[in-house]
């Protein structure tokens, strides 16, 4: 089994830096007023607060009422409430693998909320599972249904399960798992929440290509395409998707090369919410690159890359994980060795990315160590972060215009 700790290799910034003047892809701002303000952190062990340790990932719930945290070292999800004023947490409930028959959360790695917000998906890594709760419509408490494991009934794929997505029509659920090169497709029982196990893509299987220790998945928002972040290839990979039956079938891969750049040691992959453009945040690279999308093939062809050191960019010293707002204005990257977030505008006309600023916390609480996740509230004003060596949880405010 491969290691869970993300790796990280010094990046070459020569081909960056010439491309990246070439394109003008991003550009460093005159000193402003601080874009994201630092709010609070709910950080393990402080207030009664648990179920943080090593916190991995952040996804906000579509009705902004809560915010739901994977803690990989507690082997926990922990759900907390949100001030829609302030963005503010309180924490409402933990979670625990083998606590009150719960299964599937050993180390806990990932997230998903369905799009009608009545279930919770997370990967549990070292329990090779895909776990699902049901959430309250009101108080967004969780309440466990079943985890879906390697090899039990028939499921194959889910080995070191790393990342999870629903499509939007909420009939289908896909996990990477890591350790089996592979992505494990489900059928999901939209009133239960209950999946039923379809298919399996392999790397080296009927061709597939491109999928050599999956980290991270995102599907496009008309659900015709899921893109896989393959670590182990420097790659971001396209499946078709079958609406009907929510089989995948390869489509295209890029990889680190002449003809693509900043991809080395990527991590994750995101489409913008216009379906134009795709991003991808390469750790070893220190960098994000831009791909435009064809929105009849899904097909992606690179248009540039930002990275850190180039025309004022800071804060992508190891980016590991990419996000962008409601709106699609907004692009941020946690990145791990930089202990940060760093923030984007971005043109949605051309994808391009314009430096804003990086953030590593407040005043008292440099809380973004090994910063490893990022999700943005549904309003687009609240920012949050994962410091998984700090064990922290971390809350900006999306500064005024």
């Amino acid at each position: 089994m491969r290691a869970r700790r993300d790796s990280f290799s010094l990046a070459s910034l020569t081909r960056l830096i010439v491309l990246t003047a070439a394109l003008g892809f991003a550009a460093a701002l005159p000193a402003r007023a601080a874009f994201l303000e630092f709010v609070e952190g709910q950080q393990e062990g402080v207030g009664g607060v648990t179920g943080l340790a090593g916190v991995l990932a952040v996804v906000a719930s579509a009705d902004g009422r809560n915010v739901y945290a994977a803690g990989g070292n507690d082997d926990a999800v922990v759900a907390f409430q949100r001030d829609p004023a302030t963005g503010a947490l309180t924490l409402l409930q933990v979670e625990k693998d083998g606590v009150d028959g719960v299964d599937g959360l050993a180390f806990a790695s990932s997230l998903a909320l369905s799009p009608d917000g009545a279930h919770l998906y997370v990967t549990g890594s070292n329990d090779n599972a895909l776990t699902v709760f049901s959430r309250d419509a009101t108080t967004g408490a969780l309440t466990f249904v079943e985890a879906q494991k390697e090899g039990v009934a028939g499921v194959d794929g889910l080995r070191f399960a790393r990342s999870v997505v629903v499509s939007p029509d909420g009939l289908y659920v896909y996990a990477a798992g890591q350790a089996d090169d592979a992505i494990a497709v489900f059928r999901r029982n939209a009133m239960t929440g209950w999946l039923t196990f379809v298919e399996v893509q392999r790397e080296g299987m009927g061709g597939i290509d491109g999928i050599a220790g999956p980290l991270a998945l995102a599907i496009s928002p008309d659900g015709k395409q899921i893109y896989v972040a393959s670590g182990d290839e420097s790659a971001v990979t396209v499946f078709g998707r079958d609406a009907t039956t929510g089989r995948l079938h390869l489509s295209d891969v890029e990889k680190e090369g002449v003809r693509n750049i900043g991809l080395s040691g990527i991590h994750s992959v995101a489409v913008s919410p216009d379906g134009a453009y795709v991003y991808s945040a390469g750790q070893a690279d220190d960098a994000v690159a831009v791909f435009r999308r064809d929105k009849r093939t899904g097909a992606v062809t690179f248009t540039g890359v930002v990275s850190e050191g180039v025309d004022g960019v800071d804060g992508l010293y190891g980016a590991l994980w990419v996000t962008l707002s409601p709106d699609g204005t907004k692009l941020y990257v946690a990145s791990t060795h930089d202990n940060a977030v760093a923030a984007f505008d971005r043109d949605p006309r051309t994808g391009a990315l314009t430096f804003l600023e990086k953030q590593t916390g407040g005043p008292r609480c440099q809380c973004l160590a090994f910063a490893r996740g990022v999700a943005v509230s549904p309003d687009g004003r609240n920012v949050y972060v994962t410091g998984a060596s700090s064990n922290t949880l971390a809350v900006f405010r999306v500064a005024e215009p």
